[in-house]
């Protein structure tokens, strides 16, 4: 299976897993996350070293200043992902970072009018 097809496949599970036991929130804020493989490489051979989550920068904080967020995110997780990414997940490293924003062009432009019709 490549790498793509499962953490599509984890990422769906992981999501329907915190809906079935009633959390809601917290599954909204996983389902519109980007995730990714860290990897690490070893001469020829490369490793899955942990999982990125790509957040909203307000997502990003609300996670990041709660432990209860973030201990639950990550019991289901690696739940769900033993055997299919290591065996023993007990130290698999999970990373948030907040996703960035696409760049359009003359974006000063548009902050700086946003910023006057606010005013």
């Amino acid at each position: 299976m490549q790498d793509s097809e499962l953490l599509e496949k984890l990422h769906l599970t992981w999501v329907q897993a915190l809906i079935n036991d009633y959390w809601n929130d917290y599954a909204a804020i996983i389902v519109d996350a980007e995730l990714e493989f860290d990897v690490e490489w070893y001469q020829y051979d490369r490793d899955i070293s942990g999982l990125i989550i790509y957040l909203p920068l307000n997502l990003r904080l609300i996670v990041s200043n709660s432990n209860e967020i973030q201990q639950t995110l990550r019991h289901y997780f690696v739940s769900i992902a033993a055997g299919h990414i290591w065996n023993d997940m007990a130290k698999f490293p999970i990373y948030y970072k907040v996703k960035l924003l696409e760049v359009e062009e003359n974006w000063q432009k548009t902050i700086k009018f946003l910023i006057a019709k606010s005013k």
